[in-house]
C-alpha cells in the first residue's frame, strides 16, 4: 500500500523526498495530490523563503497527466479573487508554464492582471510577471493598468519596484524614458509615473533623527510611550548604564518590560543576574526579552544557568548558547528535540541552533543537524543546515539525494556542486 502520509508531508515541506517518492512510485496516478500542492502555498514561511514555481515544475513532470494539472491551475488563477500567498504561487507557477510556450497561460496572466479595472470583486495583483514575461511591452501594459486603479482608488498607491525589474539593460532610465514617451499619448502611464516620482522623492528625504537623551527616554517611559526596539544601539554606554539601574530597581511588570525593550539590540551593561531570574517568569513576553538583552552577554552567571537549567527549560533559550557555548552542546540539542511541542516551536529552535553553530564551530554536531534537517518545514532554514553540514561535517550521500531536488535553489546548488567535486 502506498505511503499516501509521507509523500504529502514532503510536498508540503518542499523537501527532495517528495520527487524521490513520485519517481519511485511513477506506477501510482498520485495526481490529486500534486495538483493540491499547487494550487495550495504550503511553505512554512512564504515571505521569506523562495518561491517554489521550478520545485513545482519539476513536480508535475512527474504526474501521470501533467496537462490536465497545468490546466487546472491555469483555472484556479484566472478563478482566485484575492491577492494572497496562494495566488501568489499560481501566478509564478502559470508564469513558468508561459515562459515554456503555454499561450493560454499567457492570456490568463494579463487577464488576471487587468481583472480589477472590470470587476472589484478581484483583488490587484501585486507581481511583476507581465515585465518578466513581455519585458517593456508587459511594463506599458502594467503602467497603464496601475494608472487607471489611481484614478479609481485615491488609496491605492505605487511604488518603483516594476521600473528596477530589469538587472542591467535596460537601465531604469532607459524604462523611464520609455513610460515617458508613451505618457505622452496614454494618461494613465502619466498617472502611474508620477505617482512613481513622488514615491521615489519621498524615499530620497533624509529622516530626522532623534538624540535621546536618558531625561527624554525616561520621561517617554514614565508616560507609557513606546520606543523602537532598535533604539538601545544608537544610546551611549553611559545612558545604558542610568536605564540599567532604573531597571533593577522597577518592580511594576509593563515597566520592566518597556526597559527590557531597550536591550533588545544593546548589550545589557549590568549584572546577569538582575535578569536571569525573569528567564522563568511567567509572562511569555517578559521571558522573551530577558532572553534576547542575556543573548548578546558572555558570562558566567548564564553559562552556570545554562549547565543547570532542564532540558524542556532549555528548549526556548537557546539564544544563550550564542555567545556562552558550553561542552556537548550539540549534544544537549539532540536530547531537547524530543520536547518540541509544535512546528512553530521546532522552527524558532533550529533557527536558534542555527545562530549557534554559526558562531561556533562544534565538530560533533553531525548528527544534530541530519536530525534538524530532516525535522525542518522551512527551506530556508535546510539550506543553512546544508551549508553547516557541509563546512563542518561534509554532507552525507543521504542529504545530497534529497537535497538536489528540494524547493530552495541554493540548496539545489550547492547539492550540484557537491556532486560534481566529489565524483
Amino acid at each position: 500500500m502506498f505511503d499516501t502520509p509521507s509523500l504529502e508531508r514532503a510536498l508540503q515541506m518542499g523537501t527532495g523526498k517528495a520527487i524521490r517518492i513520485l519517481k519511485k512510485n511513477s506506477h501510482h496516478n498520485l495526481d490529486h495530490l500534486i495538483l493540491e500542492a499547487c494550487l495550495s502555498n504550503q511553505a512554512y514561511d512564504p515571505q521569506s523563503e523562495p518561491d517554489r514555481s521550478q520545485y513545482l515544475k519539476t513536480v508535475i513532470q512527474l504526474a501521470q497527466d501533467s496537462d490536465a494539472i497545468e490546466e487546472a491551475v491555469i483555472d484556479a488563477l484566472s478563478q482566485a479573487q484575492e491577492d494572497d500567498w496562494d495566488t501568489h504561487q499560481l501566478v509564478t507557477l502559470v508564469t513558468c508554464f508561459a515562459q515554456n510556450g503555454n499561450k493560454r497561460a499567457k492570456d490568463a496572466l494579463y487577464q488576471r492582471y487587468t481583472k480589477p479595472l472590470t470587476d472589484p470583486s478581484f483583488s490587484f495583483l501585486e507581481t511583476d510577471a507581465l515585465v518578466i514575461l513581455d519585458g517593456l511591452k508587459g511594463l506599458e501594459i502594467c503602467a497603464n493598468t496601475l494608472g487607471q486603479l489611481l484614478e479609481q482608488d485615491t488609496d491605492f498607491w505605487v511604488d518603483d519596484s516594476l521600473i528596477s525589474v530589469f538587472e542591467t539593460s535596460p537601465t531604469k532610465e532607459d524604462t523611464l524614458q520609455y513610460l515617458e514617451r508613451h505618457a505622452q499619448s496614454d494618461r494613465f502611464i502619466k498617472r502611474y509615473l508620477t505617482n512613481v516620482k513622488e514615491h521615489l522623492e519621498k524615499q530620497q528625504k533624509p529622516r530626522a533623527l532623534i538624540n535621546w537623551s536618558y531625561e527624554m527616554i525616561s520621561q517617554h517611559l514614565s508616560q507609557g510611550k513606546s520606543l523602537s526596539l532598535s533604539i538601545g544601539k544608537s544610546l551611549s554606554f553611559d545612558v545604558l548604564q542610568k536605564l540599567a539601574n532604573d531597571f533593577k530597581s522597577e518592580t511594576d511588570e509593563k515597566s520592566q518590560l518597556a526597559y527590557l525593550k531597550i536591550f533588545f539590540k544593546a548589550p545589557y551593561p549590568g549584572a546577569p543576574s538582575d535578569m536571569i531570574p525573569l528567564l522563568e517568569h511567567n509572562n511569555e513576553r517578559m521571558v522573551h526579552f530577558a532572553i534576547r538583552a542575556l543573548a548578546q552577554l558572555e558570562h558566567p552567571q548564564i553559562k552556570k544557568y545554562l549547565e543547570e537549567a532542564s532540558l524542556h527549560t532549555l528548549k526556548n533559550k537557546v539564544p544563550l548558547f550564542i555567545q556562552n557555548g558550553v561542552e556537548n552542546a550539540p549534544k544537549t540539542f539532540e536530547a531537547i528535540i524530543p520536547f518540541l511541542d509544535d512546528e512553530d516551536e521546532t522552527h524558532r529552535f533550529i533557527s536558534d541552533v542555527v545562530k549557534v553553530l554559526k558562531r561556533k564551530a562544534y565538530t560533533d554536531s553531525k548528527v544534530l543537524l541530519i536530525q534538524l534537517y530532516e525535522l525542518s518545514h522551512c527551506s530556508v532554514c535546510r539550506f543553512d543546515l546544508l551549508k553547516l553540514l557541509h563546512e563542518l561535517t561534509g554532507l552525507p550521500k543521504t542529504v545530497v539525494d534529497e537535497a538536489i531536488y528540494d524547493c530552495h535553489p541554493d540548496s539545489v546548488a550547492l547539492a550540484s556542486t557537491y556532486l560534481s567535486e566529489n565524483h
